[in-house]
């Protein structure tokens, strides 16, 4: 019979807890810190306590809060007087705004990380929640188990009334749930209304004066697991240690009491020094083990309790002074949102890591900690391990039709939101046509035919939609045959350079003496917007996309005295990967076009470029199974999808090299881009005195990925390098 030790050896996991996303969330009601005392004192009818609202505005000005975030508005405090009345009974009417409005905050936290790890909500086996504000049975973490549509049979765990510092027990708990348990994945939700906080204010009890001025209301929520899945899962950082403790002899620094009243809060004068005495001791218990004792050489999650708290912090420990600035940023954006205040800080830190183009998700560096501080005087450490950021584009330049002129004199291109449909589609609906003549011109150069020899045109553009078409609109500008038979395709998106060359083969191949020219043409000025704090794709795109028109020659039975091919098309086809609605999305509206890029779409290519390719190459005689025997020609969407596709199919360093230099030098140009990399192929071979077009190698692959998600794929046949190439140009 099998040990315990042994039946419960498969049920951990074996590495360490990871954060794979995080999401926070605020209400709507947004008050900026020099207007709060004219407000307090307003709604509280405590105007005529003059003095104490000048001290009150001093306190507000020392706090080095800017802005935070409220449910409470001026509406409800009329509706509900007792609540501005200091020490008035009024936990009925708090208890029932804080038992809804804490789970429903929570759920837009949630959802938003959930959303970030791109995994369906089925796989969540664990939730933890935490909350000092409001509480009832069943609990917020059952109301937020109804509100997601969680399994019914998930693990709960309910942290109520832990303060401060609940976010770093919440973080511990998770770990130790993650590891200890193989595929778990642990939702963490921490959420607080400070709906039970607020008090009129009272001349006998300065103490409130504080609460007011620095807590607000925010839900922060972190998805955790171990053993991530890198196929579609992000990493973004490992929990390697987490411990809590009381500091000695500070019973009584930070004490909350739940009345008739609603909360009452009591912080001691002197709690900032006893955080800054203690922390050296905090930083050795958890740093020894690993021999850092450098303590500038790690990155900082520290709870936003004041900015006393952190001064302490920074010069007990000698930090450098932009050492906290995540923390600072928190304070002065949110102010102190409890228990949420880490992850907000931890939220903040990766994504300046990746903003700065820092080379970790840990301002660049290796190792970091978070603390979180609360009654007691309790503390929780927990020492992170930071992961790698690739570049996500590692693009150098781009080019574009758009100047610092064009949108001067269309300023509403440059307002998230504002409708520019009309000025955006007069400018690309002339330009699409006029950038793909240019790639044209030099593709027909290149091939030395006349141009009455064309017989079939394929256009393809996401940039503009207009009847006549660009199509129309290029066999005028080129003086095409009238007749010359027309295939126009519009929003496509970046996989529509692969359709075009999938209807040209068809065409080249059914109509004896065809010739077909093959244009995609970009001009991102229908993608151009000003950016949105509360629509981050936006500045994906800005990052992204740019400029770019290519065309190529396609024709069946070549007459080899006047015509030098470069590559054969053997296979073509079209597939919608499964289960990736939603993971690329583009919309037409009044404001140009919008996309939406899915942070797991680089995973979601990678876990299935492996399929397309035993698809494509089953049909070749003999088959083909050794990948790296092959030439690629990948549309080069991200960095993140290069990568994912190198290593998923085990590539060796140099094989999309020239996927990588079309991205570094170009950008994204989204329908252009794989005839860009073709062209490239085709050059770099004779430069570098390759025996074939193909990088000297027989056989080859396009990939084309665009919204659907939808891939396209072409099996290449290369052509030996004899004569001088022809038959495709880039512009």
């Amino acid at each position: 019979m099998a040990s315990v030790e042994k039946i419960r050896e498969p049920q951990r996991a074996h590495g360490p807890a990871t954060i794979l996303a995080i999401g926070t969330a605020n209400p709507a009601n947004c008050i900026y810190q020099k207007d709060y005392p004219d407000f307090y004192f307003r709604v509280t009818k405590s105007e005529h306590m003059t003095e104490l609202k000048e001290k009150f505005k001093r306190i507000c000005e020392k706090s080095r809060i800017t802005k935070r975030y409220f449910h409470l508005t001026e509406e409800i405090l009329k509706a509900n007087p007792n609540m501005c009345k200091y020490k008035a009974p009024s936990l009925n009417a708090r208890q029932d705004i804080v038992v809804t409005e804490v789970p429903s905050l929570g759920k837009a936290a949630a959802l938003k990380a959930i959303e970030e790890w791109g995994q369906p909500i089925s796989k969540i086996t664990h939730l933890v929640f935490c909350t000092m504000t409001g509480i009832d049975m069943p609990g917020a973490d059952y109301q937020l188990t109804k509100l997601l549509g969680l399994n019914s049979s998930i693990n709960r765990y309910m942290i109520y009334q832990q303060g401060c510092h609940a976010g770093g027990t919440a973080l511990r708990l998770a770990k130790d749930l993650a590891e200890n348990n193989a595929s778990a994945r642990v939702l963490v939700v921490c959420s607080e209304n400070t709906t039970m906080l607020f008090n009129g204010p009272s001349e006998t009890h300065l103490d409130i004066l504080v609460g007011q001025a620095i807590f607000a209301d925010g839900a922060a929520a972190a998805i955790i697991g171990a053993n991530p899945d890198n196929s579609i899962e992000h990493p973004l950082f490992e929990i390697a240690w987490a411990r809590q403790s009381i500091v000695p002899g500070s019973e009584g620094a930070i004490v909350d009491h739940i009345r008739e009243m609603g909360i009452s809060l009591y912080l001691a004068r002197n709690l900032p020094k006893l955080v800054g005495s203690n922390i050296k001791n905090n930083m050795a218990e958890a740093f020894t083990p690993i021999g850092i004792k450098d303590w500038n050489s790690l990155f900082y999650v520290v709870h936003t309790g004041g900015a006393a708290i952190l001064d302490q912090i920074q010069e007990n420990l000698g930090l450098k002074e932009d050492k906290l600035r995540a923390s600072r940023h928190v304070l002065s954006n949110y102010g102190n949102v409890g228990s949420p205040c880490v992850l907000f800080i931890l939220d903040e830190v990766r994504k300046k890591s990746l903003e700065e183009g820092k080379t970790t998700t840990g301002d660049g560096l290796e190792w970091g900690v978070l603390f979180g501080f609360g009654p007691g005087l309790t503390v929780e450490a927990v020492v992170l391990h930071s992961i790698p950021i690739r570049e996500k584009t590692t693009t150098k330049k781009r080019y574009f039709h758009l100047t610092e002129e064009i949108l001067k004199e269309n300023p509403s291109m440059c307002k998230y939101g504002a409708p520019s449909l009309d000025a955006r589609q007069e400018m690309v609906v002339p330009e699409v046509p006029k950038l793909g003549k240019e790639a044209a011109l030099k593709a027909i150069q290149e091939w030395g035919q006349p141009v009455s020899k064309i017989t079939h045109l394929v256009f393809c553009t996401s940039s503009g939609v207009d009847m006549p078409g660009a199509d129309y609109q290029l066999t005028k500008l080129l003086g095409l045959n009238p007749s010359v038979n027309r295939y126009m395709i519009y929003k496509q998106n970046s996989y529509a350079g692969g359709t075009a060359l999938r209807i040209a083969k068809d065409l080249a191949e059914n109509n004896a003496g065809a010739r077909v020219l093959v244009v995609c043409s970009e001009i991102v000025a229908m993608f151009f917007h000003g950016p949105s704090e509360n629509h981050l794709d936006i500045l994906k795109s800005q990052a992204l996309f740019a400029d770019g028109a290519a065309a190529v020659i396609v024709g069946a039975n070549l007459d080899t005295l006047t015509e030098h091919p470069l590559f054969e098309l053997v296979w073509a086809s079209q597939a919608i990967v499964p289960n990736t609605e939603g993971a690329s999305v583009g919309y037409l509206r009044e404001m140009g076009v919008t996309f939406h890029l899915s942070e797991t779409l680089p995973y979601v290519i990678g876990s299935n470029i492996e399929n397309s390719m035993a698809t494509a190459f089953s049909s070749i005689s003999g088959g083909i199974s050794d990948w790296n025997s092959l030439f690629y020609v990948v549309h080069p969407g991200l960095g993140t999808i290069l990568d994912q596709i190198q290593e998923n199919l085990g590539l060796k360093e140099d094989k999309l090299k020239a996927s990588w230099h079309v991205l570094s030098e170009y950008g994204n140009m989204l329908g252009p881009s794989v005839l860009f990399v073709l062209d490239e192929m085709r050059k770099k071979s004779k430069e570098e005195g390759k025996k074939t077009t193909g990088d000297g190698l027989e056989w080859g692959v396009l990939f084309g990925f665009g919204s659907g998600l939808t891939v396209e794929t072409v099996v290449l046949h290369s052509i030996p390098i004899i004569t001088p190439p022809c038959g495709s140009a880039t512009s």
